[in-house]
């Protein structure tokens, strides 16, 4: 899924590292999908929107995510959001998928394209199955 990281979350990490502040880990991770991609910008992009759209919730622990290795980390649970009650985003193509701090606003950590554009329609339940969701350090 990476593509980029959030300017909020490059800021994040070089003060963390640097010793310039500390950071607690979120208690959930959560993906949004998006029509239009999101870029290092906070809040930028089209994140989907109606029929029943949210964020899909995991709790953040070493369950949900495996270990990293080789500056990758996966996901280790299938993050599933809940059926759509009507078209998402009036049927628009999901096109990527971002990485949040939070269920609702929050702030982008990670962003990047789907592998398969397509739309999520009435009845459908969107989901990242176990390892889909692949985040590069380099």
């Amino acid at each position: 899924m990476t593509t980029g990281k959030s300017t909020f979350w490059a800021n994040t990490l070089l003060d963390l590292i640097c010793g310039a502040s500390a950071y607690s880990a979120p208690a959930n991770s959560y993906v949004a999908l998006y029509t239009v991609t999101p870029t290092a910008a906070d809040a930028s992009g089209t994140e989907a929107s109606s029929g029943s759209y949210g964020r899909a919730t995991n709790t953040n622990n070493g369950t949900t995510w495996t270990a990293s290795s080789s500056g990758l980390k996966k996901n280790g649970v299938a993050f599933t959001f809940t059926t759509a009650t009507g078209d998402w985003s009036s049927g628009s193509n999901m096109v990527a998928a971002a990485l949040y701090d939070s269920l609702t606003t929050g702030h982008e950590l990670y962003w990047g394209a789907l592998t398969e554009n397509k739309p999520v329609l009435n009845g459908d339940t969107a989901s990242f199955a176990i390892n889909a969701i692949q985040i590069q350090e380099t």
